[in-house]
């Protein structure tokens, strides 16, 4: 090896080392592509948006970057998906009157109950905008009701829901049975609740909604539910699609 040689590789091994040593000694130095390092100063620590610059902390070092802006591109797939979100969440808004507050909000504690139904719904709804016979009205663990069957009069504006009230696993008689009547081609919302005494073994309920309306546009669904507070107890819902008489 030449002593040309011989020096420049020595040259190199001592740039290697220094290097080291500082990165050791003043790790900091790794914030030069972020920005320009705080110590205090005028702007002491901060963070946030300034003007053009960002305010920023990395490992107990403050610094400032410049600000850039986001790409947000609009493409068609991006605005379809945008509009979904809006329109199921349009919906979800509609069922905070009654069913929300009883039906999800008990059983969610890092979520709120309005979340909890438009994230569980959305694969669904995105496909069509409005609720489907899928469409999930509640979640639990108390028995369902069976045959659910919907029959919507035109003329009288009456929508008439039947179903099996037999009993297998741990339903009660006393159940109440919780109703939800919507019209699925305007998203309108026309029942959520209790019909007046209706209960598991009473397996009928008559709800009046506004007259002149399709009665395969008319989607109903029923859940029985019992007890109140840390009692509460709730079953799937199941859906059914209206027929006329």
């Amino acid at each position: 090896m030449t002593h040309r040689r011989k020096t420049k590789v020595l040259f190199n091994i001592f740039v290697v080392i220094a290097g080291l040593v500082a990165l050791i000694n003043a790790p900091w130095i790794l914030l030069f592509g972020l920005g320009a390092i705080l110590t205090q100063g005028i702007l002491g620590p901060g963070s946030g948006k300034i003007g053009g610059a960002i305010m920023s902390k990395w490992k107990a070092i403050n610094y400032i970057r410049g600000y850039a802006i986001p790409s947000n591109p609009n493409s068609d797939l991006q605005a379809a998906q945008r509009a979904h979100f809006k329109s199921i969440v349009q919906f979800a808004q509609k069922l905070m009157v009654a069913l929300i507050p009883q039906a999800w909000d008990p059983f969610y504690d890092k979520m709120s109950g309005f979340n909890a139904i438009v994230k569980d719904n959305f694969d669904d709804y995105i496909l069509t905008d409005h609720p489907t016979i899928n469409t999930i009205f509640s979640k639990g663990t108390l028995e369902p009701i069976s045959s659910l069957v919907g029959v919507y009069t035109t003329a009288t504006g009456f929508a008439t829901i039947t179903w099996d009230g037999t009993i297998f696993g741990n339903g009660l008689d006393t159940d109440y049975v919780f109703i939800v009547v919507l019209d699925k081609s305007t998203n309108l919302v026309y029942f959520q609740g209790l019909s007046g005494g209706v209960t598991r073994v009473t397996e009928t309920a008559d709800i009046q909604i506004p007259t002149g309306l399709t009665a395969t546009n008319i989607l109903v669904s029923a859940f029985p539910y019992r007890g109140t507070g840390v009692d509460y107890l709730q079953a799937n819902s199941v859906n059914d699609i209206c027929a006329a008489p």
